[in-house]
């Protein structure tokens, strides 16, 4: 395998998780939403069977950012990607970018790569993949804290800085922005959304009676 195969195939695994993260997200919120709206019909929204799905959301998505910041050099992370690409910046080239657009439109090929390195740039400059990698390490840490004294793990020391919910988003909006700067400039302009969409109602699932009625004694 060389090196474009082995980036080609980390890259796309790292989108997935990003994309599992922002998927959650999303049903989590979309969720939330309609148990508060339930409010109005007399039903409690704090009931155990939610506080279950908002614990079990949290561990998950606590989780999936710890394994995209990961820095052990044997697994497949976010950060390791970028690591990759900062070793070898030309991979991701000016060149090699254009060279995607083969319809010829190679203004709009270069106007593309500046936004994403800078104009005059032959390929990405390293010293900011490292500013990237700094930042996602500061975003991440009280989040990987907490999930190494709380969840995979319990810690007898108190921890006195939670992370908070705001923390958390951040975490993983700046995940998904780096991920589609990356899959975009990797795979020639793709213009890679990693946010869901659905082409039909998902929520057709919570619409209809999942128990059956109860018969009112005669």
């Amino acid at each position: 395998m060389n090196g474009y195969e082995e980036l080609d195939k980390m890259i796309g695994e790292v989108g997935v998780y990003v994309a599992d993260l922002l998927k959650s997200r999303y049903f989590f919120l979309e969720v939330r939403k309609i148990f508060f709206e339930t409010r109005t019909r007399g039903l409690d929204p704090l009931n155990d069977f939610f506080k279950w799905i908002w614990k079990n959301y949290i561990c998950s998505v606590l989780i999936g950012v710890r394994r995209l910041v990961d820095t052990d050099e044997r697994c497949i992370s976010l950060y390791n990607l970028l690591r990759k690409f900062k070793e070898k910046p030309e991979l991701l080239s000016r060149a090699r970018y254009v060279g995607f657009y083969q319809n010829g439109d190679f203004q709009a090929a270069n106007s593309r790569f500046d936004e994403f390195v800078g104009k005059e740039k032959s390929h990405i400059d390293p010293k900011e993949i490292q500013k990237e990698m700094k930042l996602l390490i500061q975003k991440s840490k009280k989040l990987t804290h907490y999930v190494n004294k709380r969840i995979a793990h319990t810690d007898k020391e108190k921890i006195e800085n939670l992370p908070t919910y705001t923390e958390l988003d951040d975490c993983i909006d700046y995940l998904k922005k780096l991920a589609e700067k990356y899959w975009n400039l990797f795979d020639g302009g793709d213009d890679l959304r990693l946010s869901p969409s659905y082409q039909y109602d998902w929520k057709n699932i919570l619409k209809v009676p999942w128990l059956p009625e109860v018969e009112k004694d005669s």
